[in-house]
């Protein structure tokens, strides 16, 4: 919330008590090591004044709430966040016959496996989010090869 309210829209929660109820696709990263909230702040005129406005929202939250808190600050350039998340998305099997493959890895599919190729964005499309893989799951075990049908999304683009 203290980010969201300095008007941050890039915020990360990782939380090492959270576990989907069902397994996510295969190879999907596992849980945190450790609690975090990370902001990414557009580097502006205006950021110092923000830093420093998250500095004492967290040092409040340090003396009413009494957690730690440790604070990393690390510069990035605008290009290489653009894209260098790319180097973690790899192939992901999400069902034993369904493989979401992003368009610039190379890929030798099985006999009989269906490669979804596409192209995520930064936060979504990698076809591991527990959603997307059971709309996946369900979407093989219940549709026949003849069948047509209408992916709507949920109006973020997905």
């Amino acid at each position: 919330d203290v980010f969201y309210g300095l008007g941050l829209k890039g915020v990360e929660i990782e939380d090492q008590n959270l576990e989907p109820e069902e397994p996510w696709g295969e190879g999907a990263r596992t849980g945190p090591f450790h609690h975090a909230v990370t902001g990414f702040f557009p580097d502006t005129p205006q950021t110092v004044h923000t830093l420093n406005e998250l500095e004492k929202k967290i040092r409040s939250l340090e003396k009413n709430v009494g957690i730690h808190i440790r604070k990393e600050l690390k510069r990035m350039d605008e290009e290489d966040w653009a894209e260098s998340w790319k180097e973690y998305f790899w192939p992901q099997r999400i069902t034993p016959r369904i493989t979401v493959k992003p368009t610039w890895r190379e890929y030798v599919a099985e006999a009989g496996e269906i490669v979804l190729e596409i192209d995520p964005g930064m936060a979504f499309g990698t076809g591991t989010h527990p959603t997307t893989a059971l709309c996946i799951t369900l979407t093989e075990r219940y549709l026949s090869e003849q069948a047509r049908f209408l992916d709507v999304g949920t109006g973020s683009g997905i």
